[in-house]
């Protein structure tokens, strides 16, 4: 097996992760002025629980597709493999959502000590600023990595998807 095809699948599991967070924020109540429970109710992030699509878009499924021909397999329809799949999705939705909602508070308290103006602040406070956001924007790439990995994996039938549950 050639190096380049993990680190491909890798890379195109990561954008089907992208794909399937703005999916799930399209159907989320959070998003959808016309549901019930729409962000205009208060709270962050996508709602109480951010929803899981339930079917997926064409973009995600031609990223399957490309995933599959990546691996080296068939185009697959593989009831179990699209399950597992759509397990890390929901995961990483999950996951995804309590970053955003971390990054939100990170802003809200720090604006609320220092202000709104960013030209204001002085280099300590812009320093810690900036270190602040890119822990955050680290664990983001972090976590999307292990994700990902896990989505490739499942295409290479080398380990189960992360099952796990997000705090």
């Amino acid at each position: 097996m050639s190096k380049d095809k993990p680190d491909a699948l890798v890379e195109l599991a990561r954008t089907f992760l992208q794909e399937t967070v703005l999916a799930s924020r399209q159907t989320s109540h959070a998003f959808n002025p016309d549901s019930l429970g729409s962000a205009t109710t208060g709270g962050c992030g996508m709602g109480p629980r951010p929803d899981a699509p339930d079917t997926w878009t064409p973009r995600q499924q031609e990223l399957i597709s490309l995933m599959s021909r990546t691996a080296g397999t068939p185009p697959k329809s593989d009831d179990l493999l699209l399950h597992n799949v759509a397990r890390t999705c929901i995961d990483w939705i999950r996951r995804q959502d309590a970053i955003d909602r971390q990054r939100n508070h990170f802003l809200r308290e720090f604006r609320t000590r220092h202000g709104f103006d960013r030209h204001s602040y002085d280099v300590t406070v812009e320093a810690a600023f900036r270190e602040g956001i890119e822990a955050i924007n680290a664990e983001n790439r972090s976590r999307l990595d292990d994700h990902a990995q896990a989505i490739a994996a499942l295409f290479l039938d080398r380990s189960p998807a992360i099952t796990r549950q997000t705090r």
